[in-house]
């Protein structure tokens, strides 16, 4: 890729016009290239991101038990609590 560049730059007058302008076009190349990758990696990771996080979410649904409020903890009745006895 970057020698198809290269040998497609053929403007300047002499050997040091040429030479910059071969430069340049892969100093832009390379740029344009570098944002590309740059691109893909940063969706990459968004895309990993929101993987994760709804990993998280279904393993807190399955795992944990639900939070609708305080948990009541039922006093279990005997036989003093109907016949009024010590309690």
């Amino acid at each position: 890729m970057v020698s198809e560049g290269w040998n497609k730059e053929k403007r300047g007058n002499n050997a040091l016009q040429k030479w910059q302008n071969k430069i340049r076009r892969l100093r832009q190349f390379l740029r344009g290239w570098a944002i590309n990758l740059n691109g893909a990696y940063r969706n990459e990771k968004e895309e990993l991101r929101k993987t994760n996080e709804l990993d998280k979410k279904s393993r807190r649904l399955s795992f944990e038990p639900a939070r609708d409020g305080p948990q009541t903890v039922h006093k279990r009745k005997t036989c003093s609590d109907f016949e009024g006895g010590r309690n």
